[in-house]
């Protein structure tokens, strides 16, 4: 407060540099652009130009999990298309199906999905994508079948979906 001109800071974020904020400021980012950031405060007056001073630069990992719960889905033997679930049914025929979890965006993206669907489960521990093909019988009607999935940021809330089987 005793320097006239005033300090200007800017931030320079991997080597760009954002402009000149006030004394004391926020960094704010956008998480959308989410990664590994190299970030460094410059300090320097408009006198004396050649006295800028750095920090040092901190590297910075913005993460953030996903927005929406997993999706399950299934392939039917019969049809060989994907069949979205209703509600919270999905709606099998008896025989092999095969059972989809997805889980979509978040950064990085989740570190793992399984499928649970009672007798059979399957466990990723890469991708955000997991298949699991499962035997319908008629003991299985009206069973649940979930999927969880693990964001490396630990605030993944609605990370589980379950659905009931539904034989038709």
């Amino acid at each position: 407060n005793d320097v006239s001109p005033g300090v200007t800071f800017q931030f320079n974020i991997n080597g760009t540099s954002t402009g000149n904020p006030p004394s004391s400021t926020t960094l704010n980012y956008d998480v959308r652009n989410a990664g590994p950031l190299s970030v460094q405060c410059i300090a320097s007056n408009s006198v004396y130009t050649t006295r800028s001073v750095s920090s040092q630069s901190q590297i910075i990992q913005v993460r953030e999990p996903p927005a929406a719960p997993p999706v399950i889905d299934i392939t039917t033997p019969v049809t060989d298309s994907i069949t979205p679930v209703t509600g919270n049914q999905l709606a099998v025929v008896e025989g092999i199906n095969r059972i989809r979890c997805r889980v979509d965006g978040g950064y990085p993206q989740v570190s793992s999905v399984s499928v649970d669907c009672g007798d059979m489960e399957r466990n990723i521990s890469v991708g955000n994508v997991v298949f699991v093909d499962v035997n319908m019988t008629r003991e299985k009607n009206g069973s649940d079948c979930s999927c969880t999935a693990t964001h490396n940021s630990s605030c993944y809330i609605n990370n589980k979906t379950v659905v009931k089987v539904i034989l038709f």
